[in-house]
């Protein structure tokens, strides 16, 4: 099974966000293990699968994100690890 953790920044509203919602809906449906994080929440988040697990940083800065970001990457040890471009 392919472990895939996407992080995202936010939940805010705009087209990288919901290309990213939609993926991590498919990848789930087609037997995948996305896990979706996010610096904070947002609007958005309402439009991921109740069945994809979803972990918010609480954090407004991305330099605010690295370390725990890195301890959840060692932890759960993806196979892939997507970071969308804004």
């Amino acid at each position: 099974m392919m472990r895939v953790l996407v992080f995202l920044p936010s939940a805010a509203i705009g087209g990288a966000e919901r290309m990213t919602f939609t993926l991590v809906n498919h990848l789930r449906r087609a037997g995948g293990e996305p896990l979706l994080v996010l610096g904070q929440g947002g609007p958005l988040r309402r439009e991921v699968s109740a069945d994809v697990p979803v972990v918010e940083l609480g954090v407004t800065r991305m330099r605010y994100a690295v370390i725990r970001l890195a301890r959840l990457i060692r932890r759960w040890q993806p196979n892939v690890v997507f970071q969308p471009s804004h």
